[in-house]
């Protein structure tokens, strides 16, 4: 099992705030927050709707925005009282949804995991007696734990078998590697990871050398195996991951090739200034790497990115923006 970097959002009148109880607004675009958690690695995003209930409609439109532009799972959850909460959920976009086991949910709890399968539903719980009492009904019907109260992680971790992303507050980073290392902890969440999203790749590397299992861009092919030009680069075709067009070709040696590969930006060679050239490092333009591919004579790369503002150094979303022969329509 990947252990996960679960960035988490709390919704009051359509601004993130800062926790369940204090409603300070940090964020006053919460679908731009969430496509930056997302871009920065995080691997899953977790909504909690904290708005008064008449506010509950314009939460769930902001949910199906979020989930519109993140490539990570979202678990969504707050103001779930009835099964028709729970599919307005899925419909937004919601590839999870948790439940507040604070509230009398035992027949709302096997009723939605009879409906969309116990996978798709995790549950938020405070207590250990909590989780000792209802140990059956939650292994059941859940397929993780949500763990809020971070004095009673140690007791609610003991509780159970079933997985739990637990919320940390800001901690050392032998106390963040200890709690991973944890064999039931399948995440972690709350301001350890919201607070720390720019280097969840270099946790991610960290984690790795402690022997923690944890989602990363890892190739199966060394770069010593491509078929490289006589000055050791290979061309990459850089592609948008969403609409396919081609937005530039560029080169790698394999220290960018490493690079890309480590911090999940795209990172290039660059041939007249003769150095590692990350895209987007002086204007902001960054490339962030969806997917690698590699050709049926292993001596070009097509890269499938999200681009932040424009590819090609004259302005313009592609370096191919002048026709030759234009398409006959």
């Amino acid at each position: 099992m990947d252990k996960k970097f679960v960035a988490c959002m709390f919704i009051d009148n359509g601004k993130a705030v800062k926790s369940f109880t204090d409603h300070t607004i940090i964020f006053d675009d919460p679908v731009r927050l969430a496509e930056q958690y997302s871009d920065d690695d995080a691997d899953a995003l977790l909504l909690f709707d904290v708005s008064a209930g008449e506010n509950h409609i314009q939460s769930l439109l902001l949910y199906k925005d979020i989930c519109d532009v993140v490539n990570i799972p979202v678990y969504g959850g707050g103001h779930i009282n009835s099964a028709e909460d729970v599919a307005d959920l899925f419909t937004a976009g919601c590839e999870k949804v948790v439940l507040n086991f604070g509230k009398e949910c035992h027949d709302l709890l096997r009723q939605v995991a009879d409906a969309y399968g116990r996978n798709r539903i995790a549950v938020s719980i405070a207590s250990a007696d909590n989780i000792v009492i209802n140990k059956a009904i939650l292994e059941e019907n859940a397929s993780e734990l949500v763990l809020i109260d971070e004095h009673a992680l140690k007791n609610c971790l003991g509780a159970s078998t079933l997985p739990c992303i637990v919320f940390l507050p800001e901690i050392s980073l032998d106390k963040l590697l200890s709690m991973m290392e944890k064999p039931n902890v399948s995440g972690l969440s709350g301001n350890i990871v919201n607070e720390n999203c720019k280097v969840i790749t270099a946790l991610k590397s960290l984690c790795r050398e402690r022997g923690i299992s944890v989602h990363s861009f890892e190739a199966p092919m060394a770069f010593s195996e491509f078929k490289l030009l006589s000055d050791g680069l290979i061309p990459v075709v850089v592609q948008d991951y969403q609409t396919k067009d081609v937005l530039m070709v560029a080169y790698m040696n394999e220290e960018a090739y490493l690079t890309t590969l480590r911090t999940g930006k795209m990172t290039y060679y660059s041939r007249s200034r003769k150095e590692l050239w990350i895209k987007g490092m002086t204007s902001g333009h960054f490339q962030y790497v969806k997917a690698l591919s590699i050709d049926c004579d292993n001596d070009t790369l097509l890269a499938k990115v999200k681009q932040i503002g424009a590819a090609c150094h004259t302005g313009n979303y592609s370096c191919f923006y002048r026709d030759l022969i234009p398409m006959k329509l």
